[in-house]
């Protein structure tokens, strides 16, 4: 009788294994199935975020050549503000009757 009960015993025990077992397999499939979606998500941010990159650099490329432009442009103002100002004085002097003093 003792055999048997230790051999009832180990059968049940056994038999808990084997649920703990089966368990564990779904949490490994479970945790298998996060990692994958884990590693999914995670390339396509990577992918998303080398996009952002390189359309930040176009765009500060953008920005330089708008820059430069504004540049170039604010420079040919100051010129031209400078000629109206030499062209305005001289109409100004002619309509004050101020000539020219020759040296």
């Amino acid at each position: 009788m003792r055999y048997w009960d230790e051999a009832t015993q180990l059968s049940q025990e056994n038999k808990v294994f084997e649920e703990k077992l089966e368990v564990a397999f779904t949490n490994q499939n479970t945790y298998k199935k996060k990692v994958e979606q884990l590693t999914k998500n995670y390339a396509d941010v990577s992918e998303a975020g080398l996009l952002v990159i390189e359309e930040n650099k176009s765009l500060k490329e953008q920005l330089q050549e708008a820059t430069n432009k504004i540049n170039e442009l604010t420079d040919e103002n100051l010129k031209l503000k400078q000629k109206s100002k030499k062209r305005k004085l001289k109409e100004l002097i002619k309509f004050k009757g101020f000539k020219k003093v020759k040296n």
